[in-house]
Parts: C-alpha cells; sequence; structure tokens
C-alpha cells in the first residue's frame, strides 16, 4: 500500500501555491501533511504553536540546508486564501493566512512556529484528501503535476469519479498565474497534457480528460475522470505478490558497531552522505535516515565502504 499523506481538501484547493517552486510546493505538503496530526491550541493558549521536525524529513535528496532555509523563508513570506467549511451551522469562511509565521534551524532540528488561525483551519476540515508519499514526491516534471494529482486524489476520496469544471475554476486551481497560457492550446500543451502525462507514469491511477463545453470554438468547460490502476486497487489479488527483501551485506559486528559510533557521532551532512550511500547499496530509503537513532538500522549497509575509506578499521 505504502505511506499516505493526509491533506484538507481547503488545503489542496488553498490559492497562492503558484507563487511556489516545484521543491516550494513539495515542503508545503509535507508541513500540511505533519500539521493534520497536530493538536489544536487550547483556548488561552498562545497565538501560534512550535512543531519540531527532522531537517532530513524537510530536504530533497543531495539537498543543502541552506535550500531548505530559503525554501522557508520564501514559505514564510507567501499568504495562502484558504476555503473552509461552516462547522456548527456557521457560514463558509475564507481566510489569508501565512504556513510558517517562523522558523529557527537548530543543528539537525527544525522548529516552525504556525500561527493558531491557520492551525485550526487545517484542522477544522470536513473533508481530506489521502495522497500517495511516494507518487507525490516522486513527481519532477512540473508542479502541475503534483497539484492535479493531489486534486484528483481529493474527488476519489470524496467517491467521485468525474470532475467537470469550466475552464476558468481550472485555471484557479491549478494555480496557473493570470495572464499565463491564455490560449487554450497553450494551456493544454504546456499544463493540461503534461501533468496528465506524468500523473499517469508515477501515479495509482490512470488519468484522461475531455473537452466538456465548447461556444464558437472556445473550450468553456473541461471534465476529467479516472480509474485506479489494476495493481493499486485493494479489490484485485495479483497470483503473488511475494519479493524478497533486501539483505545488507554480509559485515562482522564488530565493524558494524564500529559504523554506528562514527555515524552516530558525525556531523549531520556526513550521515547524510553515508545514509545516501546505504540506499545506492539496496537499503531502503526512510526520510528520517540521517537522525543519529536511525543509524543502526542501516549502518551494516555501509560498514565495510567505511572501512575501506579508512574511516574506521576493519579489524
Amino acid at each position: 500500500m505504502g505511506s499516505f499523506v493526509v491533506i484538507p481538501s481547503a488545503m489542496v484547493q488553498a490559492s497562492g501555491l503558484s507563487a511556489l517552486t516545484f521543491s516550494e510546493l513539495r515542503l508545503y505538503w509535507r508541513l500540511v501533511g505533519m500539521l493534520v496530526k497536530e493538536d489544536e491550541p487550547a483556548p488561552g493558549d498562545s497565538d501560534s504553536t512550535t512543531i519540531r521536525v527532522l531537517a532530513a524529513e524537510l530536504m530533497e535528496p543531495e539537498d543543502k540546508r541552506e535550500r531548505l532555509v530559503d525554501r522557508l523563508d520564501h514559505l514564510s513570506d507567501v499568504k495562502f486564501k484558504v476555503n473552509l467549511d461552516g462547522r456548527d451551522g456557521n457560514e463558509p469562511w475564507r481566510m489569508s493566512l501565512r504556513l510558517v509565521t517562523e522558523f529557527e534551524l537548530r543543528n539537525e532540528w527544525v522548529e516552525i512556529e504556525i500561527g493558531r488561525k491557520m492551525l485550526k483551519a487545517i484542522k477544522e476540515r470536513t473533508t481530506f484528501a489521502r495522497i500517495k508519499e511516494a507518487a507525490l514526491f516522486s513527481m519532477r516534471g512540473s508542479k502541475y503535476s503534483s497539484i492535479l494529482y493531489t486534486l484528483i486524489r481529493d474527488k476519489m476520496n470524496q467517491r467521485e469519479k468525474r470532475w467537470k469544471m469550466d475552464i476558468e475554476y481550472f485555471r484557479e486551481v491549478m494555480q496557473v498565474k493570470e495572464g499565463t497560457y491564455d490560449r487554450f492550446s497553450s494551456l493544454k500543451a504546456k499544463v493540461i497534457d503534461p501533468a496528465i502525462k506524468e500523473v499517469n507514469e508515477r501515479t495509482e491511477f490512470s488519468l484522461s480528460w475531455e473537452k466538456a463545453r465548447t461556444y464558437k470554438n472556445e473550450v468553456k468547460e473541461l471534465a476529467f475522470t479516472w480509474t485506479e490502476k489494476e495493481s493499486s486497487s485493494t479489490t484485485s489479488k495479483p497470483k503473488s505478490t511475494r519479493t524478497k527483501k533486501p539483505r545488507a551485506p554480509d559485515a562482522p559486528s564488530a565493524i558494524t558497531e564500529k559504523a554506528t559510533n562514527y555515524l552516530v557521532a558525525a556531523e549531520f551532512f556526513e550521515r547524510q552522505r553515508w545514509a545516501q550511500k546505504a540506499v545506492e547499496l539496496g537499503c531502503p530509503e526512510t526520510p528520517a535516515m540521517p537522525a543519529p537513532d536511525h543509524v543502526p538500522q542501516w549502518a551494516s549497509w555501509v560498514a565495510r565502504p567505511m572501512a575501506d575509506a579508512g574511516l574506521i578499521s576493519a579489524d
């Protein structure tokens, strides 16, 4: 099945995402997914709450800390307009809020301050999208791909099988900047076709679209339909799904212990470098691999290469 990120529908459809780069957008999804699990501040508490996150969980592969700082810095500048359903008989409401108000990088950890109103907006959700993490974070072609994927997953989680909308609403939810790709041929070539292609290549469903309504040769409405791929369906059972788990190379326990001790005491980027090496050798990848308490889970994969590099003794 794989792991999922749960994102409130209001945050999937929030306007303001167009101001983000592709990597900033992925950071946005990660943070929102984490905040869904946070407790809402009690009445009378401060106007913000602080979460502490391992930096490695927010960084891109082969990333540098400076890039994470730049992305968080930009996120703290961007305001998102969030549409929320009414609750307890109240009218629907709309807010313009920052996701990140302040942040501080402390060694391997990031402390991020989230405004009380933003956390409340995230927690007061009535519907949400359950998004496959591996598919979302594997997309590299266009940010429109990840936006379209999250929008369709949102509809799927509401048991819908077809999504019809006017062209202007499509531009809005896809975060197409005003004045960009005004001609439909440009919108199709730069937004629709690349997004459909990557979604179909990298996700658990097949997506297609059609012109739902035209007027005087001008496209007025679009319709999207989707079907789950057979391998991702929970109702179909393939004849055999057993695969052998990758095994760590044989290494004496003494060498593995030395590798573990070396890595736990090492700087963050040294651990990150060897964690990436472990993945290259076949170790299953997890976001928190460089964390000191995760090192024992993968140190055996790199014990011999570290000995060959002269970092630890092979005795």
